[in-house]
């Protein structure tokens, strides 16, 4: 039951119809999701915050070897330069929707020698495109103008808003809304622990490099997962905490 709540917050949540919960990229391999039906959530995926879709390449990576074929039926190839119908194919035409980058061609011909090293491209890439949402952030810092200042205030208003036990569904989607919209806004790749705990509050220690917050506390919740290095986050999951 908690999961259809969360899933219903989610949903009636104005911010959050295109972010990409961690799992979700389990779809590359499961061969009861129709190519048409990935390639809509591929289409709803690319309106997904940039720090989002990276974190999705990443994880969609791991399927680039997995020549497995999923379907026995249909043949997907002609639509994609990649063979549809291959696990490693489809992963490839994800990580293209996410974030742009075009692997050669993956077919049913194709090699475990051939594909061994995508997953080695796919990753030097999203790594590329941290490095420099890092850099940018800082070279010219957190530049806020007076209307964004105003606007995180809110965020950071309406999030706060839910952090008691009584809060109402209205006040749990509003904090599910402010928390994602901020992050949207402020972009989090680059920002200092210091300033992701401004609007949050302190964080939860997972391990040396892993914080944790719970957005959503009741319902089964849902959590932000942040990677810190050096005092700098390189990443962040969105969770179902009850997963």
């Amino acid at each position: 039951m908690w999961i259809f709540l969360v899933v219903a917050i989610i949903l009636f949540s104005n911010a959050n119809a295109q972010d990409i919960f961690s799992g979700e990229m389990s779809a590359i391999g499961n061969e009861a999701i129709h190519y048409e039906l990935l390639k809509k959530r591929v289409d709803l995926w690319r309106g997904a915050p940039l720090y989002q879709r990276i974190a999705a390449a990443q994880e969609a990576a791991s399927y680039l070897t997995d020549l497995k074929r999923i379907r026995e039926t249909g043949n997907f190839r002609g639509r994609s330069e990649h063979d549809l119908e291959i696990v490693a194919g489809r992963a490839a035409l994800v990580i293209t929707g996410l974030i742009g980058l075009t692997l050669p061609s993956i077919t049913r011909e194709s090699t475990q020698d051939e594909v061994k090293a995508f997953p080695g491209i796919a990753a030097a890439y999203c790594d590329g495109l941290i490095r420099g949402l890092v850099e940018t952030r800082q070279m010219f810092g957190a530049v806020l103008s007076s209307e964004v200042k105003k606007r995180v205030l809110e965020l950071k208003e309406g999030y706060n808003a839910a952090r008691h036990k009584d809060a109402s569904e209205d006040e749990l989607i509003k904090a599910v809304d402010s928390a994602l919209g901020f992050l949207a806004l402020q972009n989090p790749i680059g920002c200092t622990k210091e300033e992701i705990e401004a609007f949050f509050g302190p964080l939860s220690a997972i391990d040396k490099d892993n914080y944790k917050v719970n957005v959503l506390t009741r319902l089964g919740g849902i959590s932000l997962c942040f990677t810190i290095k050096g005092d700098v986050v390189t990443k962040v999951l969105l969770q179902s905490s009850g997963k």
